[in-house]
């Protein structure tokens, strides 16, 4: 499901790409700063980029038997849009060179990301909240990143045409827009934590618990059944074969000790791989994700996910400052 998402948006770019490619031919007749950048963020950018995700994302996930839990619906939005974000990518540095992959790296990518974040949040909650509400979350779902796609593509283009001219304006714009960066994050982890809670609590509920607490029941219930079955033999010692009894009681050894060796096992996928370091490092928000997934289950794959985040931030920055 995450490759079928991954490549959906593939097809999101190209569908979003021809429509922008129409809106363009008008919106270039729009001559004012001020309508030419809202139009080019708002018409030209978010609804053809948003609607198509929302879309694809719809059509791919929404009947799907693996949306069964209300955190897929994020994880797999976040992947269709990483999907589009990796050809539009491409695009960008094929016609402004290298140096725009290290800022869309810093800004748009992330941006995509936590676009995607309240598409999938409100999604899930299509999915699994009230059915009454269930259509008033599927526009939220694409109306809310839509307005956020906007806004925050208006204050990049609209201080770009306004950066020799007004720089008291472009000062006021570059709050708005760190606010609304900050805002967003703020937003994302937000719905990611809710989200992951909501579907721990389900596991708990269908008795899914902790690996120590089943371990210890099972432990307990065996030493039941071999209390019980040796009880039973030495009633009926003198009718049936002696021996048997320690049969029984050895093969329910055999098993607890089976589930045992099943606990390494676990522990030992408390680790992050090299495949997903990398692409914590690269993309910081997958690292986010892996993070508010993983943090209770497997902590130390959680806190590697985390750190690679961190560096690949820290990675970027640094990097735009020495370009500047």
């Amino acid at each position: 499901m995450l490759i079928k998402c991954f490549t959906g948006g593939f097809l999101v770019f190209i569908i979003a790409f021809i429509i922008e490619t129409f809106l363009e031919l008008g919106i270039k007749q729009i001559e004012p700063p001020f309508l030419s950048s809202l139009f080019k963020a708002f018409i030209g950018a978010s609804l053809p980029e948003e609607g198509a995700k929302f879309c694809v994302l719809y059509w791919i996930v929404w009947k799907s038997k693996d949306l069964d839990e209300e955190y897929d619906g994020i994880v797999y939005a976040v992947f269709v849009s990483l999907g589009m974000a990796l050809l539009e990518n491409i695009e960008y540095i094929y016609a402004n060179g290298l140096q725009v992959a290290l800022i869309r790296g810093v800004l748009s990518v992330p941006g995509h990301g936590f676009f995607a974040v309240q598409m999938g949040y409100f999604l899930s909650k299509a999915r699994f909240g009230k059915i009454e509400d269930q259509k008033n979350n599927l526009i939220l779902s694409l109306m809310v990143p839509f307005l956020f796609h906007g806004a925050f593509d208006f204050c990049l283009l609209f201080i770009g045409e306004e950066a020799t001219v007004n720089t008291g304006l472009v000062a006021l714009l570059l709050i708005m827009f760190t606010i609304i960066v900050i805002y967003l994050w703020r937003l994302g982890l937000k719905d990611i934590q809710k989200l992951t809670e909501n579907s721990k609590l389900r596991f708990q509920k269908a008795g899914y618990n902790s690996i120590s607490t089943h371990s210890h029941i099972n432990y307990m219930e065996s030493s039941n059944k071999i209390e019980s079955i040796n009880t039973m033999e030495s009633n009926n010692y003198t009718q049936e074969d002696p021996n048997e009894s320690f049969k029984q009681a050895d093969s329910l050894e055999t098993e607890e000790i089976k589930e045992q060796e099943e606990l390494p096992e676990e522990i030992s996928n408390d680790k992050l791989g090299v495949v997903f370091i990398v692409l914590c490092v690269l993309i910081p928000l997958v690292g986010l994700i892996i993070y508010f997934n993983q943090k209770n289950k497997f902590p130390n794959k959680a806190n590697t996910a985390a750190r690679s985040a961190g560096i690949g931030l820290a990675l970027n920055f640094a990097l735009q400052l020495l370009i500047k």
